[in-house]
């Protein structure tokens, strides 16, 4: 009987220790608007922060975080931080064009600081992994989005999942 419960129990434990240490990404995602914003410019920004966080709540393993300030006691891994700008006439016409920057940087972990202490600072340290720049209607926010999400899951998170496996 003793042999069957440690039979039992070498198969169990492995298996339940290997669904909960499956790796999460949490995920910061930070829309930077125009100081001289309109009603229309409000509009995009929380645009894009709902299909943006849509797009990676779609992925299975992505938590969505919110915080006030990159600041070190919250709870993030990587910040998403798009830039948009909407093209204007020099008569005050607006295009149908915004350019977009996007910026993904990860949190640089506390294992590499010695004593696990971060330097002196009010901001974590961060290093950038995805850079991008990109024109897009507005009409196509959508398609930018899906995009963008998709980029970034294929070129940063599978390989982090590809090494944890």
């Amino acid at each position: 009987m003793k042999k069957v419960v440690l039979l039992t129990c070498m198969f169990l434990i492995p298996l339940t220790l290997a669904s909960e240490t499956q790796r999460r990404f949490r995920v910061f995602v930070n829309v930077i608007e125009s100081k001289n914003a309109d009603v229309y410019d409000t509009y995009i920004k929380e645009f894009l922060e709902v299909r943006l966080k849509k797009e990676f709540y779609l992925l299975q393993d992505v938590d969505v975080v919110d915080v006030d300030q990159v600041r070190f006691g919250a709870d993030w891994d990587f910040v998403l931080s798009i830039c948009y700008l909407q093209h204007v006439f020099f008569d005050g016409d607006k295009t149908g064009q915004i350019s977009l920057a996007n910026d993904l940087s990860e949190r640089v972990p506390r294992s590499y600081f010695k004593d696990n202490l971060y330097p002196v600072r009010d901001r974590a340290p961060v290093y950038a992994t995805h850079l991008g720049i990109s024109l897009y209607s507005r009409e196509s926010l959508d398609e930018y989005c899906i995009w963008l999400v998709g980029g970034i899951d294929k070129e940063v998170f599978t390989p982090i999942r590809e090494l944890l496996r």
